[in-house]
């Protein structure tokens, strides 16, 4: 039972503290599991990334090299075609047709020819096999490879210039996009040794380089194989972030040239305002960068892979690809379902364990606890059952100790009183008697001489028998209280109480059957039971109450009068029980008190003088129940 101080038990607060402890962890523990599995799933997709763009890289490599493979067979191909030309044409261009340049291009097997003479500053288009490039006027601004190139053919100077490649009296440019047809990719060349008025422009067109054809196939295909990737690019690190370069055509429109263009291929849809610094750190660091981001309303991660010494049109690239959120969304919320449904099962049996634990703990402290409410109430009959081997089991016996401290200090302190209560009762009681038992004595000596002498008055002889009678009563008083104050002295010796209170029943019985009284007795049969009194003493407080047993059922039905011993916790307890008509509960001290008697004839002396003696054993004597149908004292008793 809980205390009406007690507002949380204490079962309940090892049960939450315990509980809210473990709930705490693996609210914890399933925060860092999905932190930590983010970061790991992150770190795996940024892998991931950096092998498609390794695959990406390989496809890429593999088609530059056919593609330089391919360059070169195409500017061989354009020098020998340009001199062949020179030699097949006349050494005029007024003498030369377009249609010859038709018949002489599609005979060599490339696009076509064009020729050029310079005027004041400009590149004029003379003659072209290509009716589009024919008549077409371009002004030679300095500062551009292509103009320098140019510029030193048609002067029979060696070429110095970064892009292209150059040979005798021949320079031949990169692919690039055609100035008049920029949807075009054209490989141009300039062929001049001075025995012509005209330069040579042989050129080979194609709608794209094989490198960007293959990179762009490429890319379609992984995006197909892995419906996460959202896009791929190719960027150029050098002209990403910066303003694109226009170049004008001939026809008005303008373009972007192949080695300006920002993404060299692949697709770029997801535009982020970080995406330029994260290039440039891919780029400088020669790392891979990967962040998060919103774009159209979706989440997506982008990942920057460098990709360390490649090229793609003779330029460094940075590699994005935009993957779907989702996609690590998905594997994170399912890994954080099966945790929290873990979590919960695991809940739920520390829920039970937590419940039996504090159990476990506070069970034993309960016990404690309602032992030293009854030392409170000095009950100290019943000792702690606790067995444990920790610090919970050592208050059990320190508890247990300091009962049986206080039941032998109470005994003794008892003791002591009733000792020096006894000797001061003594002395006053003796020196009473003394002066009592004399004139006593006298009074009934002179009431003998009295009727030896003889009365022959009727009412004489009954005023002295009634005086007579009085004496008799007094001196009979006195010998009680004399036999009530020798008993406080005690004759201890170690004695077997079961075959004290068999003897004494045997000797008691017959009176008890001249009664119509059962006698019974309910214990150990043979079991010795040691107690230290004395015998004789505790016999008399045995026969004592046997005698108030028997004559409470002289009105009774059933007549029955049962002695009960047991050995309880190092104590040994009595029950008398008879079937009398019970004890009123207000009377159930006052009975042990001197001088008080419900019976007729009768000093009150015979329960009081038996309370004197198991007082004086360090023992106690109390009415345990009483009802209609009975009562029951009993007798407790330190054993040995």
């Amino acid at each position: 039972m809980m205390s009406k101080y007690v507002l949380f038990s204490l079962r309940s607060k090892v049960f939450s503290i315990f509980l809210s402890t473990v709930a705490a962890i693996m609210l914890l523990s399933n925060f860092l599991y999905y932190v930590t599995n983010k970061q790991l799933l992150m770190t795996k997709l940024s892998d991931y990334n950096q092998f498609l763009n390794s695959r990406l890289n390989g496809e890429v490599n593999q088609t530059s090299l056919a593609q330089n493979d391919l360059d070169t067979a195409v500017n061989d191909k354009l020098k020998s075609a340009a001199i062949t030309l020179e030699y097949a044409l006349p050494p005029r261009v007024d003498e030369v047709t377009n249609q010859s340049l038709v018949a002489l291009a599609k005979k060599l097997d490339v696009t076509g020819f064009s020729l050029f003479q310079v005027h004041d500053g400009y590149a004029d288009v003379v003659k072209s096999s290509d009716p589009t490039e024919a008549g077409q006027h371009f002004k030679l601004i300095s500062g551009s490879e292509w103009v320098t190139a140019f510029l030193e053919i048609s002067e029979d100077k060696p070429v110095d210039v970064q892009k292209g490649t150059s040979s005798l009296h021949f320079w031949i440019g990169p692919w690039a996009k055609d100035k008049v047809n920029p949807s075009q990719v054209d490989k141009y060349g300039y062929y001049f040794d001075g025995s012509t008025d005209y330069v040579i422009d042989p050129f080979e067109a194609q709608q794209q380089t094989s490198t960007e054809l293959s990179a762009n196939k490429m890319v379609e295909d992984l995006m197909a194989s892995d419906k996460s990737i959202l896009s791929i690019a190719g960027i150029n690190p050098l002209t990403f972030d910066k303003a694109p370069k226009i170049t004008e055509s001939t026809n008005g429109s303008s373009y972007v040239d192949l080695s300006d263009q920002g993404v060299a291929f692949g697709q770029y849809r997801f535009a982020d305002a970080r995406d330029a610094s994260a290039v440039q750190r891919a780029f400088r660091d020669k790392t891979t960068v990967t962040l998060t981001a919103i774009q159209n309303h979706q989440k997506v991660i982008k990942t920057f892979v460098y990709q360390s010494g490649d090229t793609y049109n003779s330029t460094p690239y940075v590699t994005e690809i935009v993957t779907d959120y989702r996609a690590i969304q998905n594997v994170l919320q399912q890994e954080l379902n099966n945790s929290i449904r873990v979590s919960l099962f695991v809940m739920f049996a520390v829920l039970i364990l937590s419940y039996l634990c504090s159990g476990y703990i506070v069970q034993p402290l309960q016990r404690l606890t309602r032992q030293v409410e009854q030392i409170a109430h000095e009950n100290f009959d019943v000792p702690v059952d606790v067995h444990r081997s920790d610090e919970i089991g050592d208050l059990a016996k320190s508890v247990n100790t300091l009962r049986e401290n206080l039941l032998e200090s109470l005994h003794r302190t008892a003791q002591d009183e009733r000792s020096s209560s006894m000797r001061y009762l003594g002395m006053m009681a003796a020196s009473l008697i003394h002066e009592l038992r004399t004139p006593a004595v006298t009074i009934q000596y002179l009431f003998d001489l009295i009727h030896r002498c003889g009365i022959e008055d009727e009412k004489s002889k009954e005023a002295l028998n009634r005086m007579e009678s009085s004496a008799t009563h007094l001196i009979g008083t006195i010998d009680s209280f004399s036999s009530y104050i020798k008993n406080g002295k005690l004759d201890l010796a170690y004695v077997n109480m079961l075959e004290i209170i068999q003897e004494t029943i045997e000797v008691y019985r017959p009176t008890a059957q001249h009664a119509g009284v059962n006698l019974c007795f309910v214990g150990p049969e043979s079991r010795a039971i040691w107690v230290h009194v004395d015998a004789e003493k505790f016999r008399m407080v045995l026969l004592n109450l046997l005698r108030n047993g028997v004559e409470s059922m002289q009105d009774a039905k059933e007549k029955r009068l049962t002695v009960g011993l047991q050995f309880v916790n190092s104590t040994i307890v009595m029950d008398i029980t008879d079937q009398g008509p019970g004890i009123p509960k207000e009377k159930w001290t006052d009975i042990f008190m001197p001088f008080r008697s419900d019976k007729q004839c009768g000093l009150g002396l015979g329960l009081s003088l038996s309370a004197l003696i198991v007082l004086s054993h360090g023992g106690n004597i109390y009415v345990a129940d009483s009802t209609a149908d009975g009562t029951t004292i009993r007798v407790t008793l330190p054993g040995s």
